[in-house]
Parts: C-alpha cells; structure tokens; sequence
C-alpha cells in the first residue's frame, strides 16, 4: 500500500508468487496483480504509480505483468520506465459463425461504413463465404480430425505429469504446468474448465485447457459465444494435434468465435496452420530487466517463452 502524510491509502497492489522454470532451472517469480492508483483519477497522486512498481521490484527483483489492456496502458509505461522487457503476445482467433462475429465483434462498430458493411456480410451469407474460404485456404495443413482422440478429464493426472517431464526443458521460461499446479490454477469444481487430453494416430500429443463463455455485451465481443484455448502443452512436433483438437472440441461445442494468446512460435505456427488469424493484441507481457536477463542469458532472442492466458490472472477472464 502507499499512504499519503496523514494515513490515507493512495495506492495498492498484489504479488502473486509463483514457480517458473527459466532455462531449465526451478525460480520464484512474482506477478503484479491489481494494482490500484488514485493517480488515475487525480493528477495530484500521479507519482503513486512509480511508488507501487518500485516497491514490488524491491519485494520481488523477478517480476512480471500481463494483460494490462495495451502497450499504451499507464502499466506498461510503467514498467518501461524502469527498464522492462514490454511487448504484445500474439492474439489469435478463428471464426466459427461468421454472422455473429460481424454482428457483434465491436472492431466492425468504431466506422459507420465498416459497420454497414459488416452487416450486410451478416444478412447475405457473404461473410459466411468469405470467412469459410479464409479459414479453409489457412488450414490445407491442418491436423484431420480422423487423426486425433480428445479425451475430457475432471483433473489432470500421470499424463500431464509425462508431458511436463518430457517437454519443459525446450522452452526458455514456462511456469510451472505439472499436474499438482495444473489443479490447483483450475480446480475440478470450477464449471468454466475444460481439460482435454489429446492424442494423435494413438499417441499421447499433449493436453489443452479451454472455457466456453456466454458473452453479454462485452467489450470486444459483444453478444458471442466465445471459446478459448487459455493454456497448453505438448509433446514436441504435436503442437499442432493440441490445437486441432481443441479447434474441433470448441467448435462441436457450438462456439461462435475461437481466441487464444500464445507467445511461443512453435504454438503460434501450429495455430495458423490451423486457420486462425491475427489482430492487434491488447494482451502484454512485460519482464522486468532482471527476469529478462535471467531469461537471455538462456535465450538471447527470447523466442523460447512459452505465455499464455493460462499465466497471470488466469483463464477466467475468458
């Protein structure tokens, strides 16, 4: 917290501890969760901002931020101002009924032409043509749905365990993702959780974790049923069959849209084979430089970081 001279509360926030593997090795970091200014609305306590991110570096030197609304949101600036590594995780979606993402996705709104023209791609069946095609075109490589099994699972179990074992040393810096942390994060009596356990030709290719949520007048997608892949993992080379599989249970589900924010390559190749496509992401990741050199001094270009929505404050914001 931070008080001004006569004991009011200014400004405070939370730090959520968790344990990360970077490059290989167990560490303890820190994410900034909810922090909360009276400088947002009264330029006299603009300075509290600092005073927060200053003292949560002091508590916890390997911190993190993410989500935090844009590189262009005061969070982000922040963190620069002290060094940070800042940059957008890649979003990614696919449309699965064109009519209702032209109806209700708000990026058609902000111009009267743009949203006309929205509409009658919605009332013609144009936008399904259109939509069918750019997904269609995308996904020639995709994973068949013949080739993989999805099992659902009430909790994750030996094999999240094996893949854990197996996988988490490729990547530069992952929390962790063992079955213990996994049920922890999504407990079993959360409804909002889907826990699929993929398998490709007959073998274990990794396990999704999704939510299927009913908007209502949301910010970005209106009125739409919206299905997320919010974390993964998987077998190395069996990105794809994760992300197919997780396509095709969303979309037997009935979603109306498929998002997710993946800021490793691998999963980011394997969901545009998949026919998904991308838009300015307003989902941020932000190192602070100690955790960024930590980071480097495994991977230079940092283009082993595997972060996701499952990171942070969690799936449930989907």
């Amino acid at each position: 917290m931070v008080q001004d001279a006569s004991g009011n509360v200014r400004g405070a926030y939370t730090l959520v501890f968790q344990c990360f593997l970077i490059g290989g090795v167990p560490e303890q970091v820190a994410f900034l969760q909810i922090p909360i200014s009276e400088g947002s609305i009264n330029p006299a306590y603009s300075a509290v901002g600092l005073f927060l991110l200053k003292d949560a570096l002091r508590r916890s030197p390997l911190l993190f931020g993410l989500g935090m609304g844009g590189t262009d949101r005061p969070l982000p600036k922040l963190f620069r101002a002290f060094g940070a590594l800042v940059r957008e995780v890649p979003f990614l979606f696919r449309v699965v009924h064109p009519r209702a993402f032209l109806r209700n996705a708000t990026v058609f709104r902000s111009r009267t032409l743009l949203r006309a023209a929205s509409q009658i791609s919605a009332n013609t069946g144009l936008g399904n043509l259109a939509f069918g095609l750019i997904h269609g075109l995308r996904s020639l490589h995709s994973v068949p749905k013949r080739n993989v099994r999805i099992e659902t699972v009430p909790a994750f179990q030996r094999s999240a365990d094996d893949i854990w074992k197996s996988d988490a040393q490729r990547y530069s810096c992952l929390s962790f993702r063992d079955s213990e942390t996994l049920n922890y994060l999504y407990p079993r009596e959360d409804a909002r959780y889907h826990r699929l356990i993929i398998h490709e030709n007959g073998k274990l290719a990794g396990w999704a974790l999704v939510t299927d949520s009913q908007m209502s007048d949301h910010n970005h997608f209106g009125d739409m049923r919206v299905g997320a892949l919010a974390n993964c993992l998987a077998q190395e080379g069996h990105e794809d069959a994760v992300v197919a599989g997780a396509n095709y249970y969303l979309q037997d589900r009935g979603v109306d849209l498929i998002v997710s924010n993946q800021s490793h390559s691998a999963w980011i190749k394997a969901f545009r084979r998949a026919g998904y496509l991308s838009h300015r992401s307003n989902f941020v990741l932000a190192f602070s430089r100690p955790l960024t050199e930590k980071i480097k001094s495994h991977d230079p270009e940092l283009r082993r970081v595997h972060m996701n929505r499952g990171d942070g404050d969690g799936a449930y914001n989907l």
